[in-house]
């Protein structure tokens, strides 16, 4: 499941909700974690490894869940806001079955048709979430966010309209600003903040997983883009995050691995292909080893 679109990101992610779309552009909705569990096996699961092609907005009222973002782990709350930008890598790995809330779902083509005229232009840009996905929100808050949402989706249900995309623009880029507003008070500025050598180096180690991580599975390739050492790379990755370079590579390979693994028209011998392995028998192997399942055992699973 690569790039997955709006509507297929948006059955993912709130199960049997029922959701007002603009095309397949935009999407206003509510999830619950008691229809995410109801599809948590087979290729549709919430639980399955999926790249988004869209912004995606939550606003959590209750429960909790654990996610994986761009291999990352994090922690959502009941009373916190969560922005997965696209291209992000996420993986739902636990939730409540009392976990609910709302959500705003808006496809990269709606967001590229135009422009905010803040900061470098588009609405991802500017709220600046990718590093900063969760937010915990105050009561006033959750209301601010509740009504901001709520105004999308009324944009959404006038059929007719002959401005609706520019009706729906407005009300996205006002929803936005609102949580502009509110990551600031969180966050004490909208800039990015400074960073250490050493953390730069961790966000740019990120980026080049994110981008390479099907091909090259060594260290020395990602230390030699970097122009540094294999050996200060995995120094440096175990003082930031306690995992090793090499973790990190086989943790970022095994989600592609399970993502590809859950698209039924790819046979294993594709899916050992696209992750670069040298023959199918090798990717099993690797894939065993750090799994305990066999590729098509875990196809079937």
């Amino acid at each position: 499941m690569s790039n997955l679109p709006l509507l297929k990101i948006v059955s993912l992610m709130c199960g049997t909700s029922a959701v007002d779309s603009f095309r397949d552009e935009l999407a206003v909705g509510e999830f619950n974690g008691q229809s995410m569990l109801a599809i948590r096996e087979g290729e549709n699961s919430p639980f399955s490894p999926m790249r988004l092609d869209a912004l995606v907005m939550l606003l959590v009222e209750e429960g909790s869940a654990d996610i994986q973002i761009d291999y990352a782990p994090f922690k959502v709350e009941a009373q916190s806001f969560v922005t997965l930008m696209p291209t992000h890598m996420i993986q739902l790995m636990r939730i409540d079955a009392c976990l609910k809330g709302k959500m705003l779902i808006v496809s990269r083509d709606f967001l590229d048709r135009f422009r905010t005229g803040i900061k470098n232009g588009s609405v991802a840009n500017y709220m600046e979430a990718r590093k900063n996905p969760i937010t915990p929100l105050g009561k006033s808050e959750i209301e601010v966010v509740h009504q901001g949402i709520e105004r999308v989706r009324e944009k959404v249900k006038i059929k007719g309209h002959y401005y609706q995309r520019e009706a729906l623009q407005t009300a996205v880029v006002a929803l936005c600003i609102d949580l502009a507003n509110i990551f600031v008070h969180h966050r004490g500025t909208l800039s990015t903040p400074s960073l250490s050598r050493k953390e730069e180096l961790f966000e740019q180690f990120l980026q080049l997983l994110h981008t390479h991580c099907r091909e090259h599975h060594g260290v020395a390739f990602y230390a030699s883009q970097l122009c540094i050492s294999p050996q200060y790379l995995s120094m440096l990755l175990r003082e930031q995050t306690g995992k090793s370079a090499n973790k990190w590579i086989d943790d970022a390979v095994l989600m592609e691995a399970k993502m590809l693994l859950k698209t039924p028209q790819l046979s294993v011998q594709q899916v050992a292909e696209q992750l670069h392995f040298s023959d199918q028998s090798t990717f099993g192997k690797f894939f065993k080893k750090h799994i305990g399942l066999s590729p098509l055992e875990f196809r079937r699973s």
